[in-house]
């Protein structure tokens, strides 16, 4: 019998979040929080939640890894600091949870994961 094994420690995932909580987040404005948006940026142009950053995760999986300085020229806007609350969502929750892991990986120990996403976002 054998069992799949992953890098991301399961334990470790961050916790879920609902729209009642993403909407507080996102009209309060609060500075410790950093809303990022993971899906590509036609996705992004087209609509997303107040206040959100974009870092997509299909093209540019390692974007949180990048030094601020490169990161600061890839995006166009400063790297968050790993002090933030990170809240990830994308268009239904797949990528959002990816992104959330693999952040976790490059140091950001405080996360969300929106997990009803845009559409979610959308249907309220």
């Amino acid at each position: 019998q054998s069992r799949q094994y992953s890098v991301i420690d399961s334990d470790a995932a961050a916790p879920n979040i609902d729209f009642s909580q993403m909407k507080e987040i996102a009209s309060s404005a609060d500075p410790k929080y950093v809303i990022v948006d993971v899906r590509e940026p036609d996705e992004y142009s087209a609509g997303h939640i107040p206040h959100a950053i974009n870092i997509p995760c299909k093209s540019s999986p390692g974007a949180l890894g990048l030094d601020p300085e490169e990161f600061k020229l890839t995006f166009g806007i400063d790297k968050p600091s790993a002090e933030k609350t990170l809240v990830f969502y994308c268009l239904a929750g797949v990528r959002a949870r990816m992104s959330e892991e693999l952040a976790a990986t490059f140091g950001y120990e405080n996360r969300l994961n929106y997990i009803g996403s845009f559409k979610d976002w959308l249907d309220n």
